[in-house]
């Protein structure tokens, strides 16, 4: 449910069909060129292949300005975060995004995160990146929303901020946080927009896939193949909200670390640390809400607390919700749940594609689909800069 490892070199011999597609948008854009949107145009032709796939040659370097990157540590309640700004260096106003990472996110230094934010500096955003304690040990909490309301009330008081174009972009398991904190009732009348980007609607029904490899939607089901990391991250949801803590490292041993010999420690669980185990380790779709009801009341909680059901009432931004329909991270139904649930609601817009890795771009795909999937995201990548920047 967070970044995945770095693309090898020999990627880059896959990524020829975005050089006519480059190609194609550039040509379409110059007629444009004089207007807001042939600007916002041929920005999109050239920054997305640039965060798409790790190009030899960067000509968005060439024609931008070095973006500025700023450290700082934001308060909220009795907790602090620390975040990086990335933001252009003219001295203008820009619209801001702040990007809500998955678990864990990647390190400040990581060069994937860097060019990502200097490219949406280069387009003329700032950008908003907080380093999480938690969701680098892979715990999710709720005071994570306060977090980020605290950091869009912070970029609304920034000189080099447009007040009225401030949004989010979620991935993976920071979405749903991003979507809670837009639709918070001290900002929900000024968060422009929010992108749920390979995100969940309910966290129960996640927990469902993780553990018996069948995801439904609309009647209709069909099995799935987690990947390891998800179910880790989701156990450890549960595990680590037990209130005794030797059911919480024997858990912890036997179905995260995969220790052998914790396995014959099983029987010193309690009541509470069994009922755990046993919905963590089952396989039948038909018992998971029997053994959700024996789970201990916290992490029974912690799920409701994790959901978005019933409490999206107050989002106002219009919301762009992508997902990769062959991720093994977060089951591509979960956005269409979101989706559905927002209908009629706010300006939507829904897109699935398969150029992802859940949300780590691959050039590992037919070309025909590099092209139709590139078009879809230069379209909300075109929305985003005519309407937010």
């Amino acid at each position: 449910m967070s970044e995945l490892p770095r693309r090898r070199p020999a990627a880059l011999r896959r990524s020829w069909p975005l050089v006519p597609a480059l190609a194609v948008l550039v040509a379409f854009s110059i007629g444009l060129s004089c207007t807001t949107y042939g600007r916002a145009a041929v920005t999109s032709a050239f920054f997305l292949p640039d965060m798409m796939a790790p190009l030899p040659l960067r000509p968005v370097t060439w024609t931008t300005g070095t973006p500025v990157r700023e450290q700082t540590i934001i308060q909220y309640g009795s907790y602090t975060m620390p975040v990086d700004i990335y933001r252009p260096g003219d001295g203008e106003q820009h619209g801001a995004m702040i990007l809500t990472p998955g678990a864990p996110p990647l390190q400040p230094d990581d060069s994937r995160l860097t060019r990502l934010a200097g490219d949406v500096a280069r387009a003329g955003f700032v950008m908003l990146i907080p380093f999480s304690p938690d969701l680098e040990n892979e715990m999710i909490y709720p005071r994570e929303v306060d977090a980020l309301v605290a950091e869009f009330l912070y970029l609304q008081e920034q000189p080099y901020v447009k007040q009225d174009k401030i949004g989010y972009i979620g991935v993976s398991v920071g979405a749903p946080l991003a979507l809670l904190a837009a639709a918070n009732p001290s900002i929900n009348e000024d968060v422009a927009y929010v992108v749920s980007f390979g995100g969940y609607y309910d966290a129960t029904d996640v927990l469902d896939a993780v553990t018996t490899g069948v995801i439904s939607y609309d009647g209709l089901r069909e099995t799935w193949t987690p990947d390891e990391h998800s179910v880790d991250v989701m156990s450890e949801q549960v595990i680590n909200r037990l209130s005794d803590a030797s059911d919480r490292d024997l858990l912890i041993r036997a179905l995260v670390d995969s220790e052998p010999e914790a396995a014959r420690e099983l029987w010193r669980l309690t009541p509470e640390g069994r009922a755990a185990f046993d919905l963590l380790t089952n396989r039948d779709p038909s018992r998971v809400d029997e053994l959700l009801a024996e789970l201990p009341a916290e992490p029974r909680q912690a799920l409701r607390d994790l959901s978005l059901g019933g409490r999206l009432d107050g989002l106002r931004a219009e919301t762009f919700i992508l997902h990769d329909k062959t991720d093994r991270f977060v089951p591509y139904t979960e956005s269409r749940r979101l989706r559905d649930a927002l209908q009629g609601q706010v300006k939507l817009h829904f897109t699935e594609v398969d150029i992802f890795e859940h949300v780590e771009p691959t050039v590992d795909r037919a070309a025909h689909t590099l092209l139709t999937d590139s078009a879809k995201l230069y379209c909300h990548l075109f929305q985003i800069l005519i309407h937010f920047r």
